[in-house]
């Protein structure tokens, strides 16, 4: 595996560390993991594989999936367990710390794009920015060479409350 640096985690990391229910060391590790792990994505949209993060982290692939659970529970993450992808809420916005320029929102689009529309982390991420003015109006737009936008619906959910 190659060596890349870690992010830096933001001081409102710590805070929501505090908070996990439990307080369980394993779970706050994956989470610093996926907040400032080597492979990890400013956008919070990134492929995460379990046997990469107990790689990293020293636990059992069956400790991180454990985790992962967790997280996804209380709502910090939401995972693709096909694709291995995750989507960390939040992670832009304290990447970030302001709106994205037009040019940032674009790249942060066609990173998007490079993942499955019906993906849950995708439509997680949609759902999360989808109100941003800066990220929004590309959402609407729809994908390049495609009939229908990025929606924040999976498909054969329209409709339902």
């Amino acid at each position: 595996m190659k060596e890349k640096p870690f992010r830096v985690a933001s001081k409102t990391v710590w805070d929501a560390i505090k908070v996990f229910p439990g307080g369980c060391h394993r779970d706050a590790l994956v989470f610093l993991y996926f907040e400032t792990g080597p492979v990890t994505n400013w956008t919070g949209l990134y492929s995460a594989p379990p046997v990469d993060i107990a790689e990293y982290t020293r636990l059992t692939v069956e400790e991180v999936k454990a985790s992962i659970t967790n997280l996804e529970r209380w709502g910090v993450i939401v995972y693709d367990h096909d694709r291995q992808l995750v989507f960390v809420s939040g992670l832009l916005n304290r990447q970030m710390r302001k709106a994205p320029n037009k040019s940032q929102a674009k790249g942060i689009c066609r990173h998007v794009k490079e993942f499955a529309e019906n993906s849950p982390a995708v439509i997680a991420f949609v759902a999360e920015h989808q109100e941003s003015p800066e990220l929004g109006e590309h959402f609407r737009k729809g994908k390049e060479g495609s009939p229908t936008p990025l929606s924040s619906t999976p498909p054969g959910e329209e409709g339902r409350i």
